[in-house]
């Protein structure tokens, strides 16, 4: 809890600092992830998804990331403190990195989760991945064909949006790289 206080500290360092240590510790201990998810540490997280500087977005986003993908609760709780709306607007950020660390998050919130998943379409989600495929920063093009591949798979409304959204050809063009072939027989799996 202490450390989830200093999430609402004013001078950014601090909180920056405070999220590195808190993605740290739960990246290493089970036990230190349901420990921020159950003493209110994701609305306070999210809240920097909404108010932080570039860097807070960056870690919020990576840390919530690392939440999200370990515990389907912590995954329900992100979506419910509001992040998707906030993530679906950062994959327009000027900074690069938040927009990977944004489409990571959406990619674990909507991994095995329907109602995530139709959050994410309905926010817009679609478009901006799209556009992501061909003009955004080569790290983001995995994350955004996972997130693609869980929109698609089950829903012909997202499958036709994500046609209509130009994504056919960045993706024929992608499987062209090498390392892209080994994402897409991983995803026909």
């Amino acid at each position: 809890p202490a450390l989830l206080d200093l999430l609402k500290h004013d001078v950014p360092q601090v909180c920056e600092r405070a999220l590195g240590l808190i993605e740290a510790l739960v990246a290493a201990d089970p036990v230190n992830r349901s420990a921020v998810w159950q003493n209110g540490g994701i609305p306070l997280i999210v809240g920097l998804i909404k108010e932080g500087t570039a860097e807070q977005l960056q870690s919020a986003c990576a840390l919530l990331h690392t939440l999200a993908s370990s515990q389907s609760e912590a995954q329900m709780a992100v979506a419910w403190a509001g992040a998707i709306p906030l993530l679906v607007e950062h994959l327009n950020h000027s900074a690069a990195k938040v927009r990977i660390e944004a489409v990571r998050l959406l990619w674990s919130l909507a991994n095995g989760n329907v109602d995530n998943q139709n959050s994410i379409a309905r926010q817009g989600a679609i478009r901006n991945l799209c556009q992501l495929l061909s003009g955004g920063a080569a790290e983001a093009r995995e994350p955004t064909i996972h997130l693609l591949t869980a929109l698609a798979q089950s829903d012909k409304i997202n499958q036709d949006n994500i046609t209509r959204g130009g994504a056919i050809q960045p993706l024929v063009d992608l499987l062209q790289d090498p390392h892209v072939r080994v994402i897409s027989a991983e995803i026909g799996r």
